[in-house]
């Protein structure tokens, strides 16, 4: 099956995830302001497991030093910010002073060494980051933070890591489907959604009762799904719709769709196609197949998004495929 995410300059959707998570990941990296004289560089963590992390007496103990005091919790899905100045990071990015924690010692630089260590000194997570290919890019010199893909993912490889777009001047991240867990409207693939073969993917299509609720992640029951569907040895392919608000403010300038594919997709918004990943070219039908066996995140940048969302209801739809029945 296939997990989506779409992201503008801040998140806009997160559909499903089937990939097993670790615990408390390094999960984003400031280490080069735009202008430099402001002191906002930081390290994000996030807990990415299913329990609440006592951090208390935790410590960063190379190319930052830091200890976290008693008392401090990451609660299972949360983030918590270690600053360098953390007052003029609140002021920067309006950002709640309880998971703003600092100020460290030392600073980050264009390649460090970051390690973080539990109670029992035990190494928990250790980035070694570069300021040049593979690692991004725009996080050097160009005002943006570098993020992690995804937390199951090496967070000591470059190819793990992108820019966020994310500047000091930034508003506030929107969120238009929460991550995870959120609810979907599915199709089996044993016959063509709709007639004629694309009215499936319009706003004002109106589903039968092929159409079940799902809450994602949606797959075929191999140990990482909310939603379990009979696909595998019966059919190649389910369709997905998800509608979603978009206020008149809320466009984005820009928009990136960050996917996450196993095996293949064809992904639509507002019935005008955004994304192909490991599918062949042309119309696919509901018995067709994925090219290869992907598993992999992958990254498209959708231009001139204005012509594509609109204020009020839109609408995603993706056609989710395996390269086998099996």
């Amino acid at each position: 099956m296939s997990c989506f995410r779409l992201r503008t300059i801040a998140e806009l959707a997160f559909i499903c995830s089937g990939t097993v998570l670790g615990e408390v990941v390094i999960n984003e990296i400031h280490y080069d302001a735009d202008p430099k004289t402001d002191a906002i560089e930081f390290v994000e963590l996030h807990n990415a497991g299913g329990k609440n992390i006592d951090l208390s007496g935790w410590r960063f103990s190379n190319g930052i030093k830091y200890t976290f005091p008693a008392n401090t919790s990451l609660e299972s899905g949360g983030y918590l910010v270690l600053a360098e100045n953390p007052a003029e990071l609140r002021r920067k990015f309006k950002l709640s002073a309880s998971v703003i924690f600092g100020p460290y010692i030392n600073r980050l630089s264009n390649g460090e060494v970051l390690t973080l260590r539990d109670v029992a000194d035990q190494s928990v997570d250790r980035v070694g980051y570069g300021s040049g290919f593979p690692w991004p890019t725009a996080a050097s010199g160009a005002g943006a933070s570098m993020e992690l893909i995804h937390p199951s993912l090496d967070n000591d490889l470059g190819g793990s890591w992108r820019s966020s777009g994310l500047r000091a001047s930034a508003s506030e991240p929107v969120t238009f489907i929460a991550s995870g867990q959120s609810r979907w409207r599915y199709r089996a693939g044993s016959s063509e959604a709709s007639s004629p073969r694309s009215a499936w993917r319009k706003l004002d299509f109106n589903e039968d009762n092929t159409w079940k609720n799902g809450r994602a992640p949606i797959g075929y029951g191999d140990g990482d799904d909310s939603t379990t569907i009979s696909m595998q040895n019966n059919f190649s392919s389910v369709y997905l719709r998800r509608v979603f608000d978009v206020k008149a403010n809320e466009i984005p300038a820009r928009l990136a769709l960050r996917v996450y594919v196993d095996d293949g997709a064809v992904i639509w918004i507002n019935d005008k196609e955004v994304a192909r990943v490991s599918v062949p070219g042309g119309v696919l039908r509901y018995n067709s197949f994925a090219n290869s066996h992907e598993a992999a995140w992958e990254e498209f940048l959708i231009s001139n998004p204005d012509k594509l969302l609109q204020p009020g209801k839109n609408i995603i739809a993706i056609h989710a495929l395996n390269t086998t029945l099996g």
